[in-house]
This record gives C-alpha cells, structure tokens and sequence, in this order.
C-alpha cells in the first residue's frame, strides 16, 4: 500500500468525502510542529500529515484520536 492509505486505515474519518489528508517525507523540523496536535507522525511510514475536513473547513486536532464527527459523509453511500 502506499503512504497515504497506510495513514487512512488508522483514522476514523478515513471513508468520508470531508477528510482531506496533506503528507510530507520526514523533516526534523516537523518535529517541533507535532507537539500542537495538528502535524501528526505515522509510525509506520515516518511520513508526517495533516487532516483538513471540508465540512468544518479547518484542520482536524489529533485526527488519529477522533472517535465521533457529525459532519462524516461515508463515501460509499
């Protein structure tokens, strides 16, 4: 699989048109910006990303952690 739907099987907004994924190589300056919450490291991939929802048209905070969204609109219905 490639980096992007490794990411996606972690992430329970992974199967709605609203989520959005930005992913960058490994940089130690990513580093630093983890620790807001919103630039998140794949431990597999050592890939780092970022989650943007359409649907409240910000970056979703800890998007690994999300158990609930009101906004989901699962892709297959």
């Amino acid at each position: 699989m490639g980096v992007t739907a490794d990411i996606r099987t972690t992430l329970y907004c992974a199967d709605c048109r609203n989520c959005k994924l930005q992913v960058w190589e490994n940089d130690d300056k990513l580093d630093e910006l983890t620790k807001r919450g919103y630039i998140v490291q794949d431990k597999q991939s050592k890939a780092f990303y970022l989650v943007r929802c359409t649907w409240t048209k910000d970056t979703v905070f800890q998007p690994q952690r999300l158990i609930k969204c009101e906004g989901r609109q699962p892709v297959n219905e």
